[in-house]
């Protein structure tokens, strides 16, 4: 192979005893990817035809789901995959992806698409010692550096080959390959029982939220207060708060237009609310004996939010404004670290304006984020939400409005899967379905002792979450540290 000029040094270490400074393009050759005409290719097994890994399959190692499958006389014998062959992804629109390789170790047989390069070493390397390379920080962030597109990010085949590499000598390649996989089949082992406890943990967490909204976590204090007022006394102050609001709102509209009424017919024009139903799937738990079910219709009012991209009247108001998208409305948190703006109309600003207290529920998108929410609390001074999300705002100020979205999160996370409309690629739920949404209503003395009692289990849960967060991070950075000490000569002697 003909070297090639190196793009850059390697780290500016010094390299040890009879190790030596070279390109990849010194020690592997790239092949390119396979190109087909989509109209050719099979998404299933079809006899005959090459199977095709893509970008996707290249993850710790590489996967042999949801290929794509050519016709033979698309891939060229020397683009069939051999064992000791690296595949790395050369496009991608996530600069998390674009870079990524994996070794083949040839239990299979197919080839790669066109986004992807297979590098083959030459024979005197050990391919795992590529391999191993190609995953440290200091490859990773050359490849951020050279393949920064505008909307795609390509890696180019020159800059694989000038790469520079540690070259140590053939035989403590493998012996540093070994070491490596000697302290990674430690730290996998560690990683996956602290992914246990961190899946436990949210299982945990999801109990206890269910726990809550059915009642179980006070049941000590209800049977210390049996006398305490029933939940439907406090559904039938809401309903008439409910009508009485909407008849004051029906008045100065109808008195605005200089129309006062002259009888009672235009409270005929009145909507009740979505009364529960108990024949949905999935069903409904029992409820303690003073609780009642209602609909997010009947205890709260409904809206949707401002639709990006709508078209003005020439000379319109404008005034720019934060506003809350899907990615900032998180299962149980509100995630506010990128905040956008969009121009809206006064008018629009104060009827969209967030308020403490407001429930916020995601209309969809993938079905894990359906209904998905949380509640604002005044984060900002001034924000409204976009019309993917929907706002719940209670018609009692004394209701707890964190037990609503709690169980939104657990029960609902379920029900709105149940309820809502599927599409080829998209879930959606519409203010009709989370009208129709049941919630079970605790009597008001027992709703801020259910809260306390929550957010002490939480508290404790979350600190627990973030010890195995922490150890998650240390992992990954313990296992570049084993890496950088590798091809700096100082794992193995």
């Amino acid at each position: 192979m003909k070297p090639s000029q190196p793009e850059q040094k390697h780290g500016g270490s010094k390299l040890p005893a009879g190790w030596v400074e070279c390109c990849l393009g010194d020690i592997l050759r790239v092949i390119r990817g396979v190109t087909y005409k989509k109209e050719n290719a099979a998404a299933q097994e079809k006899d005959g035809f090459v199977p095709i890994l893509r970008a996707t399959n290249i993850n710790d190692g590489l996967t042999f789901a949801d290929l794509v499958y050519v016709p033979p006389t698309c891939v060229s014998q020397d683009q069939m995959l051999q064992a000791g062959d690296v595949v790395i992804a050369a496009s991608s629109g996530s600069k998390s992806v674009v870079g990524k390789a994996a070794l083949f170790k040839g239990e299979w047989r197919g080839s790669f698409g066109a986004f992807c390069y297979g590098l083959r070493p030459a024979p005197e390397m050990d391919a795992g010692y590529i391999a191993d390379f190609l995953r440290t920080a200091q490859y990773r962030n050359y490849v951020s550096t050279v393949a920064a597109g505008v909307n795609i990010n390509n890696l180019r085949r020159e800059h694989i080959e000038r790469f520079t590499f540690p070259l140590a000598p053939r035989p403590e390649q493998s012996r540093i390959v070994s070491e490596i996989e000697k302290h990674f089949s430690r730290l996998d082992a560690g990683v996956a029982a602290l992914k246990r406890v961190g899946a436990n943990l949210r299982r945990y967490k999801a109990s206890v939220l269910k726990a809550a909204c059915e009642g179980r976590l006070t049941a000590a204090w209800r049977a210390a207060h049996p006398e305490v007022e029933p939940a439907s006394e406090l559904l039938k102050r809401i309903l008439r708060d409910r009508r009485r609001r909407w008849e004051e709102s029906e008045l100065t509209k109808l008195r605005a237009k200089g129309k006062p009424p002259k009888d009672d017919r235009w409270k005929e024009r009145y909507q009740e609310p979505v009364v529960p139903t108990d024949n949905g799937s999935p069903p409904l738990p029992p409820l303690p004996g003073k609780w009642t079910w209602a609909t997010l219709d009947q205890i709260a009012c409904l809206t949707g939010g401002i639709t990006k991209g709508q078209k003005r009247d020439r000379g319109t108001q404008l005034e720019s404004v934060p506003y809350l998208r899907v990615a900032n409305v998180q299962r149980g948190f509100l995630d506010l670290a990128e905040m956008k703006e969009i121009e809206a109309t006064p008018e629009e600003i104060e009827e969209l304006r967030l308020q403490p207290g407001d429930v916020l529920f995601t209309e969809g998108g993938d079905r894990d984020k359906l209904g998905r929410g949380w509640v604002w609390q005044g984060e900002l001074p001034c924000c409204i939400h976009q019309n993917h999300i929907f706002r719940a705002r209670m018609l009692d100020a004394s209701f707890q409005a964190r037990l609503v979205s709690w169980w939104g999160n657990s029960f609902g996370a379920l029900w709105f899967q149940k309820t809502g409309k599927q599409t080829t690629n998209l879930a959606s739920i519409n203010l009709t379905v989370l009208r129709s949404f049941p919630v079970p209503l605790p009597p008001v003395a027992e709703q801020a002792l259910i809260v306390d009692a929550v957010e002490d289990a939480l508290s404790i849960l979350e600190a627990g979450e973030t010890a195995v967060n922490l150890s998650l991070r240390r992992a990954s950075k313990l296992r570049q540290s084993i890496l950088r000490d590798a091809f700096e000569g100082k794992l193995v002697e």
